[in-house]
């Protein structure tokens, strides 16, 4: 953990991240449909992000 951020700023951070995320995620989605391989990276980018949250 770096020690400038304290464990509460990181989360914050990476929830803005998951949040950015899926955003992009929807909007990809609905714009292309929901097999089309820029979905399925943005949703396997917003899984990564997701567990390092959950950890």
């Amino acid at each position: 953990m770096n020690s400038h951020f304290s464990s509460g700023m990181l989360d914050e951070t990476l929830l803005n991240q998951i949040e950015s995320l899926r955003s992009e995620l929807y909007e990809l989605a609905n714009e292309h449909g929901l097999l089309h391989p820029l979905v399925l990276m943005k949703s396997k980018q917003l899984d990564k992000l997701l567990s390092q949250y959950m950890e």
